[in-house]
């Protein structure tokens, strides 16, 4: 069997990876396989080859994993139960005393909360969430976030 056809199976076999894989990865080695194929067609060595398919993979690699990791970003898991409550608005339903606790609304729920550094916050105000601290929410002021 000739070098190329050998580049080209690699360059199919990456694109079914590339099919079956959720990142868009696999298929820049595959490029690769078909420039080496390229070099191999034309006479050039092995060596050549594995140098033509190595540069090209890691230069395609290299030039859109910017790109591609803002589309297929891992940290872009959604958020879900209270650690979706962090950013979050909600409405003091029982006043926060100094250094105590008292009771917001996120949503639909009713939490217990404490003020973020320990300030009085009244009912009715609204506040962002700061963090969560078991069942706890720490809370701050939505106009003292400056």
């Amino acid at each position: 069997m000739p070098h190329w056809a050998g580049w080209i199976i690699v360059a199919v076999i990456c694109a079914i990876a590339e099919m079956l894989t959720p990142s868009f990865f696999m298929a820049w080695f595959g490029v690769g396989a078909v420039f080496a194929a390229l070099l191999a067609a034309t006479g050039l060595g092995p060596a050549w080859q594995m140098s033509g398919f190595i540069a090209v993979s890691l230069a395609l690699v290299l030039s859109t994993k910017r790109l591609t990791s803002k589309w297929f970003k891992a940290d872009r898991e959604a958020r879900t139960n209270v650690y979706a409550l962090e950013g979050a608005s909600g409405l003091v339903t029982r006043e926060i005393p100094e250094n105590g606790t008292g009771q917001v609304r996120v949503g639909h729920e009713i939490w217990t909360a404490t003020s973020y550094g320990g300030g009085k916050v009244p009912a009715g105000v609204t506040v962002t969430v700061v963090k969560v601290d078991g069942v706890h929410l720490v809370v701050r002021a939505a106009d003292s976030l400056t």
